[in-house]
């Protein structure tokens, strides 16, 4: 007996160490296949070629715990890159859940989660920072962000675009029910920038788990949030905070939307300009109704579209569980679950511009439509004006299997139609997420139920053709690039050198120029015509001081109206 499980334990771990992209939608790539049970992935990107996994594990605390585990996938192959079944990431004892994470510009990432260590509604919040191998660098364990009285809970993290990251949340520590916004800052090496348990956002009492937020891309980050602020109806606000804390916008809030009834899930993202495009859902139309609206500020704080938003869907029924991405110009793609009549749900799409122009037919496009239910859509920018929409889809009458479909800018499906199918196992899935990956396709994670009762970790790739299973790059086939593309420079922070990558799909003018802070030029790297490619520049900061520098590629045709059919800037670190 003990012969036949040690060549089982042999087999398990060759089929861990070996997996890669799946090209099968009813097998998929297996993330953590642990004993017990893991829920609740999350998924990021790490600009360097890979994406990092995390996820809730309850291998070593079945009954009374739970704790974080993580593990980083190569984009190209779907390989583990970490220890198999993942990196174990917290030490503290107790309940822990609600992960978020972000990357942290060099490989690694930001982790935030709460925890409950004994005592019902005392949840507290941790964080840690892990870097490109998955190793803890704030060694001591993972640091307080919070442990006031009572609940703290619903984190968001995001980059603060300096090398270390902002961290939202509810918080009732002042009231029992009365959950704030709080908000907190901290360095990469773990340090607390702000004042010790956050800073208050907004004293308002907020609706549980409605916080969304992202980087203004000058160091700080902008907020959104449901309240009742009015009487007993649910309206949506926002808030812009600076790289001290500091309030930008409003003292008492940017009201988004006060239209009667209520509105909720608030999603955004940026409009390229510091400001944001929000959307909600809303049933300002009749109790039992729900539409889809958006609306944008712009980076002073000022509501730039219709009062209380522009209308993007308003059919009969019921539409909701709506997701955002960005569309690379400005403007916005929204996608939603949309019930045209009482029995099924399918999936639709809608983009808008900065302006607020609907650009696609009134009240969305068609992108799944097959029979029973296509529920709770997710979203990823294709980096070429269109995206990539995933969902649970009960078409073969199972627990929920993954479908998904490219969009392109026009409005136009680009894969099969009603979907390509993703995993298809019969047992069903939960909890998708998604995340671009760099090359115009998508990954996505989920919670999978085909070992019931444990529960495991599985990822899916999808590239820019709607093909499952390992990525040919440009080198290998010597194809050209898919998109225009912008890397973030690696490392990041740097001292003194650091590489830029980029790509464009076909031959272009192309510059790639480094300013300061005050757009000053400081060199130009590329400033020639350039064949279709990949490309990796080295940047050397030789007598530059400490701070933050910018690059920007341009790429197009200098005689045609617009000059550019590509221009993209981010930033960049040098730390001495």
């Amino acid at each position: 007996m003990k012969k036949i499980q040690t060549i089982l334990l042999i087999f398990l771990v060759i089929f861990s160490v070996e997996a890669q992209w799946s090209t099968n939608p009813a097998e998929n790539t297996p993330v953590c296949v642990a004993i017990q049970q893991q829920s609740k992935s999350c998924i990021i990107n790490d600009n360097n070629g890979n994406v990092i996994i995390g996820w809730r594990d309850l291998r070593d605390e079945p009954v009374f715990g739970g704790d974080i585990y993580v593990q980083k996938l190569n984009i190209g192959t779907g390989e583990p890159q970490w220890t198999i079944d993942g990196k174990k990431i917290n030490t503290q004892n107790g309940v822990q859940l609600n992960l978020d994470m972000c990357a942290d510009g060099s490989g690694g990432a930001f982790l935030v989660w709460q925890v409950n260590n004994g005592g019902s509604g005392n949840y507290d919040l941790y964080a840690q920072h892990i870097n490109s191998d998955g190793d803890i660098i704030w060694s001591s364990g993972e640091i307080v962000i919070s442990q006031a009285l009572n609940e703290q809970e619903y984190p968001r993290i995001i980059s603060d675009g300096f090398g270390g990251a902002i961290i939202v949340w509810h918080d009732n520590h002042i009231l029992i029910g009365k959950k704030e916004v709080y908000a907190q800052r901290v360095d990469s090496s773990g340090n607390i920038l702000w004042t010790s348990g956050g800073i208050l956002v907004s004293s308002v009492p907020t609706t549980p788990g409605t916080i969304r937020v992202i980087c203004d891309d000058a160091g700080g980050a902008i907020i959104v949030w449901v309240d009742s602020r009015n009487g007993t109806d649910e309206n949506i606000y926002c808030q812009r905070i600076d790289a001290d804390g500091n309030k930008l916008w409003d003292t008492n809030d940017v009201e988004l939307c006060n239209a009667g009834y209520s509105q909720g899930s608030p999603k955004l993202v940026s409009d390229g300009e510091n400001g944001a495009i929000f959307t909600w859902g809303d049933s300002r139309n009749g109790f039992g109704t729900s539409d889809i609206y958006a609306q944008r500020v712009n980076a002073e704080g000022t509501v730039q579209w219709t009062t209380n938003g522009e209308v993007i869907c308003e059919v009969l029924y019921v539409q909701g569980y709506q997701n955002i991405t960005s569309d690379g110009k400005g403007g916005a793609i929204i996608t939603w679950e949309d019930n045209f009549n009482t029995n099924d749900t399918k999936i639709s799409a809608q983009r808008i511009s900065i302006d607020g122009n609907i650009l696609w037919t009134i009240d969305g496009v068609l992108v799944a439509n097959a029979t029973q239910n296509q529920r709770l859509p997710i979203i990823a920018s294709d980096d070429v004006g269109g995206a990539i929409i995933a969902w649970q889809d009960y078409r073969n009458f199972v627990q929920g299997d993954i479908y998904a479909q490219r969009i392109d800018s026009s409005g136009t499906t680009m894969w099969s139609e009603n979907g390509l199918s993703i995993c298809t196992i019969s047992t069903g899935e939960d909890d998708p997420q998604i995340i671009k990956d760099g090359y115009g396709g998508a990954i996505l994670s989920w919670t999978d139920h085909r070992q019931t009762p444990q529960w495991d970790i599985y990822a899916q790739n999808i590239d820019h053709s709607g093909n499952l299973g390992i990525i040919t790059f440009v080198e290998e086939n010597n194809k050209p690039p898919y998109s225009f593309n912008l890397d973030q420079n690696f490392p990041n922070p740097f001292n003194p050198t650091t590489r830029i990558r980029f790509s464009i799909p076909s031959e272009r003018f192309t510059s790639l120029t480094v300013y300061d802070v005050l757009g000053s030029e400081i060199v130009t790297l590329i400033d020639e015509e350039k064949p279709a490619g990949e490309y990796e520049v080295e940047f050397k900061g030789d007598g530059l001081t400490s701070g933050i520098y910018f690059y920007q590629l341009r790429a197009g045709d200098p005689e045609t109206s617009s000059g550019q059919d590509f221009i993209q800037t981010k930033k960049m670190i040098l730390l001495r």
